[in-house]
């Protein structure tokens, strides 16, 4: 699960992945229960252990179900090392259990590790300087039992990743809006 996020997967080791994952913090949610909240700062790195969560918004009072995430899938391992706010919510579907990679736990970490906090900030740099948001902060790990049929997993999950990306651009649209909206500058 650790080796989907970029920085720790060019510096992890098997030791360090395993005692990484056992101090995690772990939470499990049942049905319909707020996991993040819109606006919210982002506080930790989540990796779904079991379960689904579904990723939601509302606009012009219509909520719209954006994606539905299953064990794997790590959410925030970008919006994270910039302390962004989260652009959208999320909640269980069914019972959930989430791991999550917090300030103190990373922190204790890079301390122990030096190679692991050079990697962060060179990746930090470079979403400073890029300062594009990443509304739909997540990496996606798709269960075989959820690949239709006709779809390889690899191809599969690869669509996944690109209409992904798709929704960021989109998605920073409707940020652009909102923040207008919210001005006055846009009625």
């Amino acid at each position: 699960m650790l080796k989907q996020v970029d920085f720790l997967k060019k510096n992890l080791n098997e030791d360090q992945a395993h005692d990484l994952l056992y101090q995690m913090n772990s939470k499990i949610y049942e049905d319909g229960q707020l996991i993040i909240q819109q606006d919210q700062t982002v506080s930790s790195i989540m990796f779904i252990e079991y379960g689904t969560v579904e990723v939601y918004t509302c606009f012009e009072e219509h909520e719209f179900i954006l994606d539905r995430l299953h064990e794997g899938t790590v959410i925030n391992a970008l919006a994270y090392l910039v302390e962004d706010q989260m652009y959208v919510s999320i909640r269980s579907k069914g019972q959930t259990k989430i791991l999550e990679l917090g300030n103190d736990l990373l922190a204790q970490f890079m301390t122990e590790h030096k190679n692991i906090k050079l990697e962060i900030w060179k990746l930090q740099n470079n979403l400073f300087s890029t300062e594009k948001k990443y509304p739909l902060d997540y990496i996606i790990k798709i269960p075989l039992l959820y690949v239709p049929r006709r779809w390889k997993h690899t191809h599969y999950q690869e669509m996944l990743n690109r209409r992904n990306t798709l929704k960021n651009v989109v998605f920073r649209i409707i940020i652009e809006i909102r923040t207008k909206m919210k001005s006055g500058r846009l009625k």
